[in-house]
């Protein structure tokens, strides 16, 4: 049935000048279409994506045990006592939340 249809439509495609489809759509070389014209730095990308990769473990590596010596030290910071200058925490009013200032605290 596609033989005879073929063979019909090719004689009429030729009599009234439609293009065949192979000159449609022209089959071109592989090389002509995996050509990159922008793109030649494809391989860099992976070599520099391997370098951040190990940079990061490296990194990762060495600030665990940093990370495990700042937290497992449970020492309470050593509060000096603050000196009691004349111009400090001068209260003509009180704050209506307390006697101290916003971010003050309570010694």
């Amino acid at each position: 049935m596609a033989s005879v249809l073929r063979q019909r439509f090719g004689a009429f495609r030729i009599r009234t000048g439609l293009p065949t489809i192979s000159q449609q759509h022209p089959v071109h070389s592989p090389s002509l279409i995996a050509k990159r014209f922008m793109g030649g730095h494809g391989g860099d990308d992976v070599e520099e994506t391997f370098k951040w990769r190990n940079v990061t473990i490296a990194c990762v590596i060495g600030l665990i045990p940093m990370m495990f010596s700042t937290l497992s030290g449970d020492e309470e910071h050593h509060h000096e006592e603050r000196p009691a200058y004349s111009y400090l925490r001068i209260r003509n009013k009180e704050f209506p939340w307390g006697p101290n200032g916003l971010f003050e605290y309570d010694d």
